[in-house]
């Protein structure tokens, strides 16, 4: 079920996030007016980098959800810590020391869905979800 949500949640984000990427003065130009259309030029080139964090994030969102649904909060809340850390310690990396551009710094969001991602999945494998005793 958790994997149906999920996909349901993928072809929703990217049937509202597609139309922006491919015509960004259509839907962003009304948003910020015309003396805001040098920053829509100017953004074009990274926002190709939303459409695969919007997309792990569709999918990490659901499996994240699924686990603390299955009444194991506090596993899904170690989780979440690990990665919160991870992607902290990632983007200071990226940002302060290493000096990478913008693209660098958002993958930061793809490896804190991802890592999310595969953590709950490996967790729902082992079947230690059935365990929990209310």
């Amino acid at each position: 079920m958790i994997q149906k949500t999920a996909w349901l949640s993928f072809l929703t984000t990217s049937a509202i996030t597609l139309p922006i990427l491919l015509f960004p003065e259509f839907f962003l130009y009304p948003l910020f007016g015309s003396s805001e259309n040098q920053l829509v030029s100017e953004s074009k080139a990274i926002l190709w980098i939303l459409f695969p964090i919007l997309g792990i994030f569709s999918f990490g969102s659901i499996f994240i959800n699924g686990l603390t649904g299955t009444g194991h909060t506090k596993t899904a809340l170690w989780i979440q810590t690990l990665f919160t850390i991870v992607y902290t310690i990632y983007s200071l990396m990226v940002i302060k020391f290493f000096k990478l551009n913008l693209y660098f710094a958002w993958s930061a969001e793809i490896i804190y869905w991802l890592g999310i991602m595969i953590f709950v999945i490996i967790y729902l494998k082992t079947n230690k979800w059935h365990e929990k005793k209310f």
